[in-house]
């Protein structure tokens, strides 16, 4: 008798550590994913924010080389538009595009120039 309560005894003592061990490592995975989830968001955050830092940086250029072609901007100086003139911008948007702004770049930025050069 004594033999088969110390045998119960012991096979309950392990379950317990099981069920305990197993609701360990449940918690532990889901607090480790929890944290990895939030490393990620300030990750990502901290990127789009540098992101934008680098494009506040790097736009303006672009704006300046552009300028020309505003509406307003090209009624005033319709005689002086030629296809000379929009190959000497896209010339400078490709020298611009080649600095750090290849990495800050909107694809869809730059297509409607690529689209105007191969035509």
């Amino acid at each position: 008798m004594e033999l088969l309560v110390g045998l119960l005894s012991a096979a309950i003592a392990a379950i317990i550590s099981l069920v305990v061990a197993a609701i360990s490592y449940l918690t532990n995975k889901n607090a480790l994913q929890a944290e990895r989830d939030r490393f990620e968001q300030e990750l990502q955050r901290n990127m789009t924010t540098k992101l934008y830092n680098a494009r506040l940086e790097i736009y303006p250029e672009a704006i300046a080389i552009t300028d020309g072609l505003r509406k307003s901007r090209m009624g005033s100086q319709a005689e002086t538009i030629s296809q000379e003139y929009f190959s000497n911008l896209l010339i400078k948007l490709d020298q611009w595009h080649s600095t750090k702004a290849f990495c800050c770049c909107l694809p869809a930025l730059l297509k409607p120039f690529i689209n105007c050069e191969s035509s």
